[in-house]
């Protein structure tokens, strides 16, 4: 069981058991005015040496799901593309602001699948999670907001589940807690 790693683990593949996808949630029910900016800030444990070559998705989904109960058969999916860019080694900004202005309107919960969609053994990334070794390496989402005129961070707010699929189609979910503290 991976519930306390410290790397979220992006990379598509066809063979069954290798395949990982992240879920993100992040809980903006605390903040108070309008978002003017959103970022998510995500930062690489390690790559493939293929890394470059690699298109990573954001795609907004339902809040519906839980740490606890997800699986491949109910996570939740989406066609709603928010941001793809290649991979990277590096730290990775996405602007979410779009979403975030949505999501904050309607229920102040954002949900997020992080997935790859490039086939090779070389083009994955790890992501620090919210236990990762390095604080300021976790995953952060940026609010700038019309209250305070200044940048406005939801760290460790997130619950990430690693969806593994394997040879005979069940899931391992690897969860984390959820956390709802800003700073």
């Amino acid at each position: 069981n991976y519930g306390q790693s410290g790397t979220l683990i992006v990379k598509k593949s066809t063979s069954p058991g290798y395949e990982r996808r992240s879920y993100l949630r992040f809980d903006m029910t605390n903040v108070t005015g309008e978002i003017i900016q959103a970022k998510l800030e995500l930062t690489p444990y390690s790559a493939g040496t293929d890394i470059s070559q690699a298109n990573i998705e954001l795609y907004a989904v339902s809040d519906s799901w839980s740490e606890s109960t997800i699986t491949f058969n109910n996570a939740p999916t989406s066609t709603d593309l928010v941001a793809s860019q290649t991979g990277s080694a590096s730290l990775t900004e996405w602007d979410v602001t779009s979403i975030a202005r949505t999501e904050f309107a309607n229920d102040s919960i954002f949900s997020l699948l992080v997935q790859s969609n490039s086939l090779g053994s070389a083009k994955y990334v790890s992501y620090y999670s919210k236990e990762g070794s390095v604080v300021s390496a976790r995953p952060v989402l940026n609010l700038y907001t019309s209250s305070n005129g200044e940048n406005a961070s939801l760290k460790a707010t997130i619950a990430t589940d690693i969806v593994e699929l394997e040879e005979s189609n069940n899931v391992k979910v690897f969860p984390n807690p959820f956390d709802s503290n800003i700073e």
